[in-house]
């Protein structure tokens, strides 16, 4: 099962409500929860057109270069642990901080991965959109 949560310390900018707080991190929930489920079209709808997707690996894809992967089975997620521990809001624009541990497939090959995260969100025509998302191997 998916999940994203636990405890976020929120600073804002301008004029940010704890509810656009609550609407990123269930933006969040549905992300990670489309992944495990391959339920990739709900993933489309919650990634911007610009989407960028910087693996820890440091291997970079597009919305349709990962979807496809996905799609494909190239990449499957069997697990992921996502913790938001901070969300910073500015504007229309929401930064996430965390971490996430995952047990995914790729090209078949089993791995587990625990990384830090960063995710940017927009917020246009008032639904938010996954714009970049950036992870980084966590030190053992």
């Amino acid at each position: 099962m998916a999940t994203a949560g636990g405890a976020a310390t929120v600073h804002k900018a301008g004029h940010a409500s704890p509810a656009a707080e609550e609407e990123v991190r269930r933006a969040e929930e549905r992300r990670f929860a489309a992944l495990v489920n391959e339920d990739i079209d709900t993933f489309d709808e919650l990634c911007d057109d610009r989407f960028i997707y910087t693996h820890s690996t440091g291997h970079r894809d597009s919305k349709s270069s990962f979807s496809a992967a996905c799609r494909s089975g190239l990449i499957r997620y069997h697990r992921i642990e996502a913790t938001a521990e901070q969300i910073v809001l500015a504007g229309d624009c929401a930064v996430v901080t965390g971490s996430m541990e995952a047990e995914l497939s790729v090209s078949g090959a089993p791995r587990t991965v625990r990384n830090l995260s960063t995710s940017v969100w927009v917020r246009e025509a008032g639904a938010w959109k996954l714009l970049a998302s950036q992870l980084t191997a966590a030190q053992a």
